[in-house]
């Protein structure tokens, strides 16, 4: 009995060291992430682990500050650090960490065949000068047009396809509300200088035409560019925009809007999601949402979505672009941005079955013309420059021809650092 009960212990002992020995197979990874939108993240880490039971993977919620974020990552990398192996990282993000040695380089990741299963317009920042891939785009944040269908049935129009249509109707609509008593705005948005006022110029320059940069020198000093910040300065100018509109953040747009006082909004997703919500809108009923209108060159909407991408340092490469090309796959974009609410990059996912009947749906076209910032090491001074001389064109003070000089001679001055 004794040696039958020893054996049994033996066996145990031996078995339960191949647990452990297996279970020390399993290889973990942490991903810094923004914080979890009804659980998206949790959805896209769990669906991952189901297909690779090798590998778990830790969530790490940054800051919902943006700034905050960029100072906690940049604080790991220059330590060298691998804690972070995966992350998320902003649109505008990517040259600068390139630059300084902080991605790995995820050549042979996907084929020129799988590439182009993404939306193309966001696809150019992924990749340095000599073309090696170092970012991968998980989910978009672009602009859309959100406008009170009430109104314009009420005056017979369809939602404006173009900046001078939006125009022409704001003021037909803004001169019948006042003989009805009621005062209104064309258009709103987020005008204040900074980066949102950058994101709105940028749509305006690309809609006639503008291109940032070629070869390494900016370009928009051109009458493309100029016709587009001209557009801005006629809105202002010809009583289309609301009165505040200069020193308006997102959130005060969209407490114009909400409140009943404008026709027109440019703002984001969250945006329409807020503005159909009678919990915090008095047009919930009323709202719609389309595409931003087009210059002579079509309609182009900032790109303000997030990235995946790999610490260089890390000591898990191999697992962490395993994840870093599920989460930015079709089954971990569904996993997410079902329940995230955010836009996913690949075309494909806007059918599948689980975003039947949602916003997302809805936004279709709106994803596909998402454009990205350009990405540089000095993108916020870049920013400025662009901000600070729309403000300046906005409001009278420069000419778009002066304007968009300056821009050139101060970006390039930067670009040639």
């Amino acid at each position: 009995m004794k040696k039958i009960l020893s054996l049994v212990l033996a066996l145990a002992l031996v078995l339960s060291m191949a647990v452990v020995a297996h279970a020390d197979d399993k290889v973990t990874i942490n991903f810094y992430c923004n914080p979890s939108k009804n659980g998206g993240v949790e959805a896209a880490v769990a669906a991952f682990e189901a297909a690779n039971p090798n590998i778990h993977v830790e969530i790490v919620e940054f800051s919902s500050d943006t700034n905050q974020k960029k100072t906690t990552l940049s604080s790991i990398f220059q330590a060298q650090d691998d804690s972070a192996d995966v992350f998320m990282m902003d649109c505008t993000w990517p040259d600068e960490f390139i630059s300084a040695g902080w991605l790995l380089p995820l050549d042979g990741l996907y084929t020129e065949e799988e590439l182009a299963e993404f939306i193309p317009g966001i696809m150019d920042i992924c990749f340095d000068a000599n073309g090696t891939m170092y970012a991968i785009p998980e989910y978009l944040n672009a602009g859309v047009l959100v406008y009170r269908k009430d109104l314009l049935e009420k005056y017979g129009y369809e939602p404006a396809k173009t900046w001078e249509e939006l125009i022409d109707q704001c003021k037909v609509i803004i001169e019948g509300e006042a003989k009805e008593g009621n005062t209104i705005s064309g258009f709103t948005s987020a005008w204040l200088e900074y980066e949102g006022l950058t994101c709105c110029a940028f749509e305006f320059m690309w809609d006639y035409g503008a291109k940032f940069a070629a070869d390494g020198k900016c370009t928009l000093d051109s009458p493309e560019a100029q016709q587009g910040l001209n557009i801005m300065r006629r809105m202002v100018e010809e009583g289309i925009t609301d009165a505040g509109i200069r020193g308006y953040k997102w959130a005060d747009s969209q407490a114009i809007f909400n409140a009943g006082s404008a026709i027109y909004m440019r703002d984001w997703p969250s945006a329409y999601k807020n503005a159909i919500n009678p919990e915090k809108s008095v047009v919930s009923d009323n709202v719609g949402v389309t595409v931003l209108p087009s210059g002579t060159a079509g309609s182009f909407t900032t790109n303000g979505g997030w990235y995946i991408a790999v610490n260089a340092f890390t000591s898990h490469a191999e697992e962490a672009k395993t994840f870093a090309k599920f989460i930015c796959g079709y089954e971990g974009q569904v996993a997410y941005s079902s329940k995230s609410g955010d836009l996913p990059t690949r075309p494909a996912t806007y059918a599948d079955p689980a975003f039947e009947g949602t916003m997302t749906a809805q936004l279709y076209d709106i994803a596909l013309t998402t454009t990205s910032r350009p990405s540089s090491a000095y993108y916020s001074e870049i920013s400025a420059e662009i901000y600070t001389n729309a403000a300046l064109v906005a409001d009278g003070a420069k000419t778009a021809e002066e304007a968009t000089a300056d821009m050139v001679k101060n970006i390039q001055a930067i670009l040639d650092r």
